[in-house]
């Protein structure tokens, strides 16, 4: 049985996240960009569930030592969208997370 894609890549959590940095520094509109861009790839990532990228992530999770480095990955590019990351789809994303963690 996969992981759930959404607890994996957690776009949501990071966007609430971006979104009380947004608060905290209002005068960086940043923040509430990579909010909305954030909420916008997690509706595209969860449409991946079950997918071939969805399974090799998973596949990745399957080693201790492997996923302690995948969650370490996956969390500084989440908190890079908007930022220094720019994704044009979910899709793309999910695959940059994979390749990264693959190496």
């Amino acid at each position: 049985m996969l992981i759930d894609i959404g607890a994996l890549v957690d776009c949501a959590g990071t966007a609430y996240w971006r979104r009380n940095r947004a608060i905290e520094f209002p005068g960086d509109t940043r923040n509430t960009e990579a909010a909305s861009e954030l909420d916008r790839l997690a509706i595209e990532v969860a449409a991946l569930e079950g997918s071939k990228l969805h399974m090799q992530l998973d596949k990745i999770f399957e080693d201790e030592d492997s996923s302690l480095i995948a969650m370490s990955v996956i969390s500084d590019m989440l908190r890079q969208i908007g930022f220094s990351r720019w994704c044009a789809t979910g899709e793309e994303f999910l695959q940059a997370i994979v390749d990264v963690c693959s190496d």
